[in-house]
């Protein structure tokens, strides 16, 4: 959801919706998106756990994503990648997303990328 700026004027009575909105703007405004994954150890695929489309609309609205990889395991650590480009191959009907030096893809933009 995009937010739209109001142009107060003197008088004009404040309102808990004016309010709100402007609450939500400030909240969904810049910031990061944490994108998690699962993985299917039988098919050896990675699948995030946002859309192509979720992903796309936070990096539109300037929000920094990141593909955190947290085994639990304290000897592993923890690794951040940054989603470095998102686009849509039209020849291939494939959205696809770059994190790191991984490409994820899913077939379409409501779809959750895969890599595998």
């Amino acid at each position: 959801m995009a937010y739209t700026k109001h142009t107060w004027t003197t008088g004009e009575v404040i309102t808990a919706g004016r309010l709100n909105n402007m609450e939500d703007g400030i909240a969904d405004a810049g910031g990061v998106m944490v994108i998690s994954n699962t993985y299917d150890k039988q098919a050896d695929l990675i699948t995030l756990d946002k859309t192509w489309q979720e992903i796309y609309d936070a990096m539109a609205r300037g929000k920094l994503c990141v593909r955190t990889v947290n085994t639990g395991n304290i000897g592993d650590g923890i690794c951040n990648h940054i989603v470095s480009n998102i686009y849509f191959i039209d020849s291939e009907g494939k959205y696809k997303v770059d994190i790191g030096e991984s490409t994820y893809s899913a077939t379409s933009a409501d779809g959750y990328p895969v890599y595998g």
